[in-house]
């Protein structure tokens, strides 16, 4: 009766005939992962319009027709028959070369078993991973010994991954498959056959490289910076995969958000001091917003939820949760623990828009700032000839040129930090214009490079060869 209704004023009562065009009108699916799903089959197997948009409607109606929610409803081994039937439906309803029957299969079993961490196989991944068993069923026929074994421990561990990265990074499926892509693409056009040929001492530059291009391209903050390169060294590391097992904090893009909610709350306070001097310094020791983030993520891994802020929403009872124990524990004041529950409600009213508001790179800008300025101080000590003390004033007066949330930054200009710093050493006269393009230089420098510079300079102040 809602239907017809709706039928009626939108069409001036022909419900008749508006009833079925309304209907098909409705047929999109929903889930990203299922439209996922469609697109890399229509892209792979070159669908035309109508194709696709047969394909879309087959996987729509069984769906609907099942009252299912997505293709997740039917992941499992125990659903096989279902997704049998769901690929019988697919393949007669499209005409596919039949030699490509078993790519639609394959790719339909990944997509219900792998759920809501779905990342696409596509043709090319299908072919390769063919090939290999296709290698490895006969070697194991002439009962020889092969290191296809291995490729394929390894090729399974590549996929744990890419999909706990995934998971990290809350990526979609199509910016799961293209940071897969990105990754392969990297190992090909630096003649590395696998994720393994960046383990050891050797794939320290090359892994800083990748995380890089990684870092640029998925516009990754610090901490996701960090996960990503930790993540590809443990799997570098491993031996054929076998050994692999993730380690990257699945929400580690809340870290930052987090932390920057306790320092301008005045929260935080020092919950373990280290212990550990160097000289007169020592080092700090855990504080109260890295153990809280520990806490938040254990009880929002296992509650299920998309972010750590979530514990505080309203239906997950967050006054019974671990989350609020430890903060009621904490050394707080009333008056801040109070102040840091409101805070934390909030928050959990719009957890992403606040998520996304935090700059993400801090600790990357200090870092690389550091580096250049160490850089820029040595090519104009070289080019003008200038001792270790004047080197040292040319490097702290280097640093108005970082920006203004690093020490010392002023976001100055290069020509002006240029002018300055020829009149204060008495440089030749134009010098300036040397000093600007030494600056601008360093400034456009990779941070792949800067990387490299650290390193050979860290291993030269301990007199260590590379």
């Amino acid at each position: 009766m809602i239907v017809s209704s709706i039928g009626a004023t939108a069409y001036g009562n022909k419900t008749t005939q508006s009833n079925p065009n309304f209907t098909a009108s409705m047929r999109y699916l929903s889930n990203i992962h299922d439209k996922a799903f469609v697109d890399t089959l229509a892209k792979d197997l070159k669908l035309g319009e109508d194709t696709a948009k047969s394909l879309k409607n087959t996987i729509w109606d069984f769906l609907h027709s099942n009252k299912l929610k997505s293709l997740t409803d039917i992941g499992g081994e125990e659903m096989i028959e279902e997704q049998s039937r769901l690929a019988d439906k697919i393949t007669d309803n499209i005409k596919i070369p039949e030699d490509k029957r078993e790519f639609i299969v394959t790719e339909l079993i990944k997509r219900c078993d792998e759920g809501d961490n779905y990342i696409p196989g596509g043709l090319k991944e299908f072919e390769e991973m063919h090939a290999l068993e296709e290698s490895f069923a006969n070697i194991f026929k002439l009962g020889k010994k092969s290191p296809v074994c291995g490729s394929l421990f390894s090729v399974q561990a590549d996929k744990e991954m890419y999909n706990h990265l995934a998971k990290v990074l809350r990526l979609s499926p199509e910016e799961g498959l293209e940071f897969k892509q990105t990754i392969k693409e990297f190992l090909k056009d630096n003649n590395l056959s696998s994720i393994e040929d960046l383990g050891g001492f050797d794939g320290i530059l090359k892994q800083s490289e990748l995380a890089e291009l990684l870092t640029n391209k998925f516009e990754l903050g610090d901490a996701e910076s960090i996960a990503v390169i930790a993540e590809l060294t443990t799997r570098a590391n491993s031996f054929k995969g076998l050994d692999y097992i993730p380690m990257a904090n699945i929400f580690v893009k809340d870290a930052e958000p987090l932390e920057k909610l306790i320092k301008d709350g005045g929260y935080n306070y020092e919950v373990k001091p280290s212990g550990i001097k160097f000289g007169t310094h020592v080092l700090p020791g855990i504080k109260f917003s890295d153990e809280l983030f520990q806490v938040m993520s254990e009880e929002a891994k296992v509650k299920g939820l998309k972010n750590i802020f979530e514990i505080f929403m309203p239906e997950n009872n967050p006054i019974n949760s671990a989350t609020y124990k430890y903060i009621s524990n904490s050394k707080l004041s009333e008056n801040e623990k109070t102040n840091l529950f409101i805070d934390l409600y909030d928050i959990a009213k719009n957890p992403e828009e606040y998520i996304n508001k935090v700059p993400t790179k801090p600790l990357s800008d200090i870092f690389y700032s550091g580096i250049s300025c160490d850089l820029m101080a040595d090519k104009i000590a070289e080019k003008f000839k200038l001792d270790s003390c004047y080197k040292e004033g040319v490097r702290e007066y280097l640093a108005k040129l970082c920006p203004s949330h690093v020490p010392g930054g002023e976001n100055a200009s290069p020509t002006k930090i240029a002018y300055e710093l020829s009149e204060k050493y008495n440089l030749p006269i134009g010098a300036e214009k040397e000093l600007t393009k030494i600056i601008k230089d360093v400034q456009s420098t990779k941070k792949s490079s800067l990387d490299k510079y650290a390193i050979d300079r860290m291993f030269s102040d301990f007199d260590m060869p590379l």
